[in-house]
């Protein structure tokens, strides 16, 4: 038997979760499993003969090179006719390719094998793969074989063509169980000519009990609706302004990792607000469930925020049978409301905000970086905050950008000079503001909120942090020339609200520094919450110009005498630390 379901992944998560109370059982069960997250094939798993390398009319070289490796979505394209897709983000896993660099290369025959696995004990036996096969040039025929004796292989099932996305599919075992030394092998072919390759992936060997339901992710927003698509508003934020949220859409995709099919499968979800319940809905149903498939159940609730606050989901899969494996049906989902206020998130809205997973920038070239944001109302953004990464120097050169839909500039912040304090800021956990002069109006549609790296500066690296669905995030190089949709989210927020921080500053809203008149040509006034010890004062390339000691809570400095240009002023307290820019003008 052999069950094939289609995926753009193991699904672009719409947002972070936690599952279940208890392990999953795919992590509960496999005697083997395999995700190939090193750099090499895993030990014991066995490449097969050395293939031939060949010229470009197919005729061989006479060296010869392994035809399995351990890579990533880059590596597989890098000839241009591989395009394995990257997911989840940064995902590494084995692959022939007869495309990129060892080869093109002899493969009308190469397999791949996994150690021996012991099935002595297991009923049911499946096997679990992930797959990619776009069928391109004849690279259509993939399969699998399995032997108890390492000698003798049966034939087992053809993988089907997977098109331009990954697929899950099973394989049932359960022939080999009682077993103590089973082999499983997946065999590809080129057909005896040029071809694009076969990728494979999260490779588990399990037993299955009767009835498994399992929810495998939950979503806030619909998974199924592209994020490209401009008339519904499919994203699931965790955060949005309330004037924003809309009425809440949640998701769930469901598995069934038992052994004999499901009927009558559900999700269910509880919301709160603040902790008070606001209500319970259902999905529809779906019928039957096969083993090993799986699906999305979406639920259109008739509930929005009325205040500002945490809402919390709790997500339950349900079906119409008995339960032979418990703990892996529920999830528990969160996003907070905004409003005006520090205390209420400066009217916030966030794709992600989350502690930082990594780390986007272009090698100190030049790039912007950022979030998809659907407004479903006109309002005003007030600014943007980002979180800066580890890599970042003092002195890099920084700006905000608010695009339209089609990438066109609508607004942008002042140049912000980075300094150790947005640094640290950022490693620890906060945030930088980059704010517009004025309040910027946008209509109803989705804007773009990007962090731009400017030319002749030194490296900026944006933090980033879980996946998101493609069209959610953009990254531009100014070496390629090209835009493109990263799977993880850049730590871009924007503000529908005024922001209660200091201009570059951190998140704390006691340390909010004035500079006055501001742009400036003779005196101007700083003015602290605390009395300064020290005020420093940087120049366009993040030099220190000036240092001097702090008077009070108020210091007079002359600047009739500096040059034109922007400055970053830096001024230091007891305990306390904050910065802002002035602009000298003639």
């Amino acid at each position: 038997m052999f069950l094939f379901a289609q995926v753009s992944r193991k699904l672009p998560l719409v947002v972070a979760v936690v599952l279940g109370s208890g392990p999953t059982a795919f992590a509960q069960t496999c005697v083997l499993q395999e995700s190939f997250a090193d750099e090499g094939l895993p030990v014991g798993w066995d490449g097969g003969a050395l293939v031939e390398q060949q010229d470009a009319n197919g005729n061989g070289l006479g060296t010869f090179t392994a035809p399995w490796v351990v890579g990533n979505s880059s590596e597989a394209n890098a000839g241009a006719y591989f395009p394995v897709p990257d997911g989840p983000a940064d995902n590494r896993f084995a692959m022939v390719n007869d495309d990129a660099p060892p080869c093109n290369c002899a493969m009308a025959s190469v397999t791949l094998t996994t150690p021996p696995v012991d099935l002595s004990a297991v009923t049911n036996s499946l096997l679990d793969l992930r797959y990619f096969l776009d069928g391109a040039f004849g690279a259509d025929s993939a399969w699998v074989e399995a032997s108890n004796n390492n000698v003798d292989w049966t034939w087992l099932a053809v993988l089907p063509v997977s098109g331009s996305n990954w697929a899950w599919g099973s394989v049932d075992l359960s022939s080999y169980d009682g077993q103590s030394a089973v082999r499983v092998r997946f065999r590809w072919s080129d057909n005896g000519g040029w071809a694009s390759g076969f990728a494979l992936d999260d490779v588990c060997v399990r037993g299955a009990v009767d009835h498994d339901l399992a929810l495998e992710q939950a979503f806030i927003g619909d998974p199924r609706i592209s994020a490209f698509n401009p008339a519904i508003r499919a994203l699931g934020y965790d955060q949005i302004p309330l004037q924003q949220a809309p009425m809440l859409v949640v998701a769930g995709e469901v598995r069934n990792l038992g052994h004999v099919a499901l009927f009558n499968v559900t999700l269910n979800t509880d919301v709160t607000l603040g902790g008070v319940p606001q209500g319970t809905w259902t999905s529809d149903t779906i019928a039957v469930l096969e083993p090993g498939a799986r699906d999305t159940l979406t639920i259109q609730t008739d509930w929005a925020p009325s205040s500002i606050g945490n809402v919390e989901i709790a997500y339950l899969a349900e079906s119409g049978g008995s339960e032979d494996f418990p703990g892996n049906e529920d999830a528990q989902r969160q996003f907070q409301v905004t409003g005006p206020g520090w205390a209420a998130g400066d009217g916030a809205m966030a794709l992600r905000n989350a502690p930082t997973e990594g780390g986007i920038h272009h090698g100190g070239w030049p790039y912007m970086a950022g979030c998809r944001f659907e407004l479903g109302a006109a309002d005003q953004v007030y600014g943007l905050t980002v979180r800066l990464g580890d890599g970042t120097y003092p002195g890099a050169r920084i700006l905000g950008l608010l695009l339209d839909s089609d990438l066109q500039p609508i607004s942008s912040t002042d140049t912000l000079i980075v300094t150790s304090t947005e640094i640290d800021e950022g490693l620890a956990g906060g945030w930088t503001f980059l704010g517009f002069d004025t309040p910027v109006q946008v209509t109803s549609a989705d804007v773009w909120a990007v962090m731009e790296q400017l030319p002749d500066s030194g490296q900026a690296v944006l933090a980033a942090t879980g996946e998101v669905p493609i069209g959610s995030a953009i990254m531009w190089n100014e070496v390629d020339q090209l835009w493109s949709y990263p799977l993880r989210a850049p730590l871009v927020r924007i503000h529908l609200a005024p922001v209660a921080v200091g201009i570059g500053g951190g998140s704390n809203p006691d340390a909010a520094l004035r500079i006055s008149p501001n742009p400036a040509s003779g005196i101007i006034t700083i003015t602290a919450p605390w009395p300064m010890v020290r005020v420093d004062v940087r120049g366009a390339d993040g030099r220190l110009l000036n240092s001097r000691p702090g008077n009070g809570n108020t210091q007079r400095v002359d600047v009739s005498a500096w040059p034109q240009g922007l400055y970053l002023v830096e001024c230091t307290g007891s305990g306390s630390r904050s910065t802002a820019r002035v602009l000298v003008t003639r």
